[in-house]
Formats: C-alpha cells, sequence, structure tokens
C-alpha cells in the first residue's frame, strides 16, 4: 500500500527539532536547571513520535494525505488525539522558546547578576 507522506527535507527538519530539544533538556538536566520540565520534555520526546506514528497509520486516513494534513483535517474534526499531539508540540516548542531566553545571557557572555544591575 502506497501513502502520500512529507517530503525528505521536512522529515530532516523535524527530527532536527526533536533532537535540539532533546539535547537542551539533557543540558538542562546536567545543570541541574529546571529538572522537572527536562524530564516532562523528555517523557513528550518519545511519546510523540509514537503516538504521532499510529496516530497517522489511522485507517481513515486517505491515501493521498500527507501525516499534518490528516492531523489537521482531525484537529477541525475534534479528535482528542490530534489535539493532545498539537499541545505536545506546543510545548516543546515552548520549552525551546523558554530555554533560549533563559540561556541567552550566557549565550552572549553576560550574568544574570549583570542583568540585574
Amino acid at each position: 500500500m502506497y501513502w502520500e507522506t512529507m517530503p525528505e527535507w521536512f522529515w530532516i527538519a523535524h527530527y532536527s527539532f526533536f533532537l535540539v530539544t532533546l539535547g537542551t533538556a539533557v543540558f538542562s538536566l546536567f545543570k541541574r536547571q529546571r529538572i522537572k520540565l527536562a524530564v516532562f520534555t523528555m517523557i513528550v520526546l518519545v511519546l510523540l513520535p509514537v503516538v504521532g506514528f499510529f496516530f497517522s497509520a489511522s485507517p481513515s486516513r486517505a491515501l493521498t494525505q500527507t501525516e499534518y494534513r490528516f492531523l489537521f483535517t482531525q484537529i477541525q474534526e475534534g479528535s482528542v488525539t490530534a489535539i493532545l499531539i498539537t499541545l505536545g508540540y506546543l510545548y516543546l516548542l515552548f520549552w525551546l522558546i523558554s530555554f533560549f531566553i533563559k540561556s541567552a545571557p550566557a549565550f552572549i557572555g553576560r550574568t544574570n547578576g549583570e542583568l540585574n544591575k
């Protein structure tokens, strides 16, 4: 059976996003910062691809639909699984943004004490 899928460049970007997110979570664990959020991020990183794979392999998915077109269709229909997958991606995006905002002073050579003056 042949299903439509996203192009290779998309999957490279998608899994690069996952790898960068995993790297930031591991980095936070080593620095002992935001440990609970880092562990939760790692759990989401493991569960999201697994749930997404089984969700996109649904028999209700048309052969001509890509994974994300099917996800958006299911969100419009109110599928709880599709909404949870979307919330998982939004959480990972929130994690990355908050990590880089919190870590930005260190990357540009400033300490938190210097920023508070």
